[in-house]
C-alpha cells in the first residue's frame, strides 16, 4: 500500500539578507515581531498544506502559545504582514493563514517529492 503524500516540512529557508518585510516588522514591532513572524512559519512548516485553520477549536490559543506571545500584539503584527501582502488576506478573513511566499520558498524541497506544493 503506497504511503500518504507528506504534506509538511521539517525546515525552511531562513535567508540572512535583510528584506523588506523584516525591516519593517522589525521596525514596528521590535524584535517580538521578528520572532512572532518566523515562529509562525515554523508553524506553518508543521502544519499540513502550510495552511493553519484558526476556527478549529482552541487553534487560536494554541497559536498565541506557539507564538509566545499576546493576543493583541499578534494581531498587530498579523496586520502589518497582512498591510505588506506577505499573509493572505482573503484567507485571513476565513480564519486562516496562508503565506504564498512561504510556500514558494519551499519549492526546492516539493521537487523531491511526487506531489507538488500545495496551490
Amino acid at each position: 500500500m503506497p504511503r500518504a503524500p507528506k504534506k509538511t516540512a521539517e525546515f525552511f529557508p531562513h535567508f540572512a539578507p535583510e528584506t523588506r518585510i523584516n525591516a519593517i516588522i522589525t521596525t514596528k514591532h521590535g524584535n517580538e515581531g521578528y520572532a512572532i513572524r518566523y515562529r509562525l512559519l515554523e508553524l506553518l512548516c508543521l502544519t499540513p498544506d502550510h495552511c493553519y485553520d484558526t476556527t478549529e477549536y482552541g487553534s487560536w490559543d494554541y497559536l498565541i502559545s506557539f507564538l509566545n506571545t499576546n493576543e493583541q500584539t499578534m494581531i498587530e503584527v498579523f496586520t502589518t504582514l497582512t498591510d505588506l501582502h506577505y499573509l493572505d488576506p482573503e484567507f485571513l478573513i476565513r480564519g486562516m493563514i496562508w503565506c504564498q511566499e512561504f510556500v514558494d520558498n519551499l519549492n526546492e524541497l516539493y521537487k523531491k517529492r511526487k506531489y507538488g506544493p500545495p496551490r
